[in-house]
This record gives C-alpha cells, structure tokens and sequence, in this order.
C-alpha cells in the first residue's frame, strides 16, 4: 500500500511538473506574440496585464481573441483561407508607394485637397475614379432605391450585408432577389455569420427556400466560431449590373416599429458610374475567400459609362493588408482641412492619435463638430464614449448630442469639399477588427448636401460643453473611464 502511495505520489508531481512546463510554455509564447505583433501599445499592454495575472487563463483568452487569424497577400485579389498557427506574423509589411497614380483630378480644388489625393494614392494604392453621380439615401429611402435597383437588373446583382434581418424588410428584399433569379439574373448574397442571427429563425432559411445563391462570412460552429468573433464583415455593399452601386451604414432590417414610430435611422448612398464596377469587385473578392467562387466569368464584367462629376475612391479597411487603412484616410483628411471638420457616427472611441489630430485641427482655429447619440444602443459603448468626449473638448472640438431615436448615420466632410461615408465607425472595431468599406468623394456639391443633412441634425442636438463632460456622479464617471481602459476592444 505505501509502495502504491509513493507511486502515486510521484505520478502527481510529475503531472504538476509538466503541467507547469506547460503552463511557462504557452504563457511564454502568449507574451512573445504579443510583444511582437501587438500595433497598439494599449492593447500590448492590457493583453500583458491579463497574461501575468493569469498565465493560463490569460493566454487562453489571448488565443481565442487576440491573435488575428487572417493574412492577405497584396498581390493578390484573394484572401487566403484562415489559418491557426502559434506563432506567425499578424499580417504582412505593407508597401507605400510615394508616387502620384491619380492623374484624373477633380476641377478647381485647392492645395490642400489635392494633397489629400497625393497621400491617399500612397495610402490606398487605387486611384481615383471619375466620372460619378452620388445619391443620397436617408432612413428608409435606401431600400426603396435598393429594391428599386434589384427589379431593374439584367444581369447580375451582389449584395453584401452584415444584418440581415427575417422581417418586413428582409422578407421585401428576398422576394425581389427570387424573381431577379427567376429571371435569369446571376444573384450573389453574402451575409456575416455573426450579423445573420440579430433574428430568429434567420434569413438562412428562405434564401434557401427561394434558390438564392447566398453564404455567410466566417461561418463556423461552436467553439471554433469563438476565434473568429472579432473579425467580422461590417461591410455594406450592393452591385447592379457592375453600373450603380450602394454602399453606407444601412443593414437589411426594419427601421419602423409596429406601432409605426421609427426606431432607428440611417444614411445609405447610391453611385453610378465606373467606380461602381470597383465596388463589385470588393465583394468578389470576400465572395471567393468564403465560396472559392470566381466572378470574373460572361457577365460579371460590364463595360461602365460616366455618369456623372464626382472622383471618387473605394476605401477597404479590415485586419488584413487593409488594417487601419480606414483611420489612415480619415488622418489624412484631418491633416489636409483648412476650414472645416464635420463628423457624424453612433460610436465615437478614436485611437489616441486620432484624438491628437482632431484637437490639433480644432487648435488651429478648424471648425470641427462632432454629432454623436445622447444614449446609443450598446451601454459599455456609450460609457467609453462619454469618458472620452471631454479630451477633444477640451481642446475645442464642439461636440453635439442628440437624443430621440438612434441615428446610425456615419458621415464626414472636409471643408465643403471632400465626403467620406460606408460602414466605418470611429471606434477600435472598425479600424482594426472588423471588415469595413467606404468611399472618399471629391465634390463640392455632395460635401455641401451632406454639410446640410449634419447642420439640420446639430440644430436638433445640444452642445457638450467641457464642464457637463466633467460633471455628474463619481461614480459614474469612474465606471465611463473603466470602460474607456477597453476601448481597443469594443
């Protein structure tokens, strides 16, 4: 019996002593990943901060959430499937280059703008596309246009949502798909796996039902989907016949609620023109990381007449080669304004340099406003937000907020002369976690309808001033700054 006692003694310590081994390895490994691929020195530091605390649980965490799971080459048009190896860089070096690829320049713009078209060739690599016309969409008017645009179709449609809700609206959307297929039109929707399930039972199942071609981004079961929670499709995109397309902050789902009251508003836009053939091939692209499908066959590709006056640029941003290419833009605007900064988004937690930037504009005598919700839909959001509108304040950045219904709206122009709008929000998750897609627009005609949309909203909002951002309860505002600390996460 003793003999079997110390056997099992030894057993045990020897299960502890490789348990321990195991547990110096992978926290080990943890802290070197992140020393080594972490960008953001916030997020490095927090991440450091659990894994000490709690080696295994820790690195545990950081394996599930904080190891970015897809690379993208840049010279391909492809992203390569997901991979899950322990050690491999976030992504790839990107190369800028520093010479000018937009050579057809919108008209009778000022230095400043054209050096914002400069920059934004090195940033993004495209040039720009002339020759559009912008329509903008207010609430429910988009899909008026979007179901308008899908009847309309000859050849093909793409649609690429992140919610698509079983309701009303989603149900309108589906039945126009299912006769655009019936007509022999070649129809495309892809859905973030994640964005399908705001409803229950999803729209999954009708698509299906109705014979359209349709697939769901990042899709994975239980607890393999948990790696990919963070890298979800935000992105808003719908192509008609490669000739006009939609794109904004709008997803497939009911903005009325059955008493009739809206209960949620939103921007959307309609483009014609060449660079609509552009936003095609963003959704080919994720189309073909998710379905292994080409699009590139007999009526995919359609010669594109000009429409229209304005340049314009596709601006794609994800945890891949595009990552932080969306705050990089909104940056170079900054940078490059000499009049005016107008802002709108529901979620307003920007980096530190974003921040830096903003209050430098506003320093240098910029008009810059920010619109923002009051009370927005997600609470730990709104708590960060409200412990971070006193750091551009301060430095003066007015900012308004409004109260009533959630406005999803994401606009921003630069001195009456350059709109940027899609599906970017100015929070962590949109220029680091999610897949985003947004266009910058070179028109004075459009900045000055969208400069009048976010005047009209500022007139119903009311200021924030340094002194309400100060105020209120301890307890309150210690609970906003705790969850400021999170904001690389949110």
């Amino acid at each position: 019996m003793a003999e079997l006692l110390d056997k099992l003694h030894i057993s045990v310590l020897l299960l502890a002593e490789l348990g321990l081994i195991f547990l110096v390895i992978i926290s080990a490994w943890a802290i070197i990943h992140v020393i080594m691929y972490k960008r953001d020195s916030r997020s490095a530091a927090s991440w450091l901060a659990v894994i000490i605390l709690s080696p295994l649980f820790g690195a545990i965490l950081y394996y599930l959430f904080g190891v970015n799971r897809i690379q993208r080459k840049a010279s391909q048009l492809k992203r390569d499937r997901f991979f899950l190896s322990w050690l491999k860089p976030e992504l790839g070096d990107t190369e800028y280059i520093r010479k000018r690829i937009s050579y057809a320049l919108p008209r009778k713009m000022p230095h400043n703008i054209l050096d914002l078209i400069r920059s934004g060739d090195a940033v993004l690599a495209t040039p720009l596309v002339p020759g559009n016309c912008v329509t903008v969409l207010e609430n429910e008017a988009a899909f008026a246009a979007m179901l308008r645009g899908i009847r309309r179709a000859k050849k093909t449609i793409t649609l690429q949502t992140y919610i698509f809700d079983n309701d009303r609206i989603g149900k309108l959307f589906v039945a126009a798909l299912a006769e655009a297929v019936k007509r022999g039109v070649l129809v495309r929707v892809l859905i973030d796996n994640v964005g399908a399930h705001y409803s229950k039972p999803t729209i999954g199942m009708l698509l299906k039902e109705k014979k359209i071609p349709h697939a769901f981004f990042m899709k994975a079961n239980m607890p393999i989907s948990l790696l990919f929670y963070n890298l979800r499709s935000h992105r808003k995109i719908m192509a008609v016949d490669g000739q006009e397309a939609y794109i904004g902050g709008a997803n497939i789902r009911e903005q009325t609620g059955a008493d009739g009251k809206v209960k949620l508003k939103d921007i959307h836009f309609m483009f014609r023109g060449p660079i609509a053939s552009e936003f095609q091939k963003v959704f080919a692209e994720d189309w073909e990381f998710t379905t292994h499908e080409q699009l590139n066959g007999k009526g995919w590709v359609l010669p594109v007449k000009r429409k229209g006056t304005v340049h314009v640029r596709p601006v794609p941003g994800g945890p891949d080669r595009n990552l932080e290419k969306n705050m990089w833009v909104m940056m170079n605007a900054i940078a490059n304004a000499r009049k005016s900064i107008h802002i709108q988004t529901p979620y307003f937690i920007p980096d530190p340099q974003v921040i830096s930037a903003l209050s430098l504009a506003a320093l240098q005598g910029i008009e810059v406003k920010i619109l923002v919700p009051h009370s927005g839909n997600l609470k730990y959001v709104q708590w960060a937000m409200d412990g971070t509108l006193w750091r551009v304040i301060e430095k003066g950045c007015r900012v308004y907020r409004y109260d009533g219904v959630f406005d999803h709206s994401k606009i921003m122009t630069v001195d009456g002369l350059w709109s940027y709008v899609g599906s970017s929000n100015w929070d962590a998750r949109s220029m680091r976690l999610n897949f985003e897609f947004d266009a910058e627009c070179y028109d004075k005609e459009l900045a000055h309808e969208l400069d009048k949309i976010f005047l009209r909203k500022v007139a119903d909002a009311h200021e924030l001033t340094l002194v309400k951002s100060r105020s209120g309860p301890f307890i309150k505002r210690f609970r906003n700054n705790i969850a400021r600390l999170f904001s690389p996460y949110l």
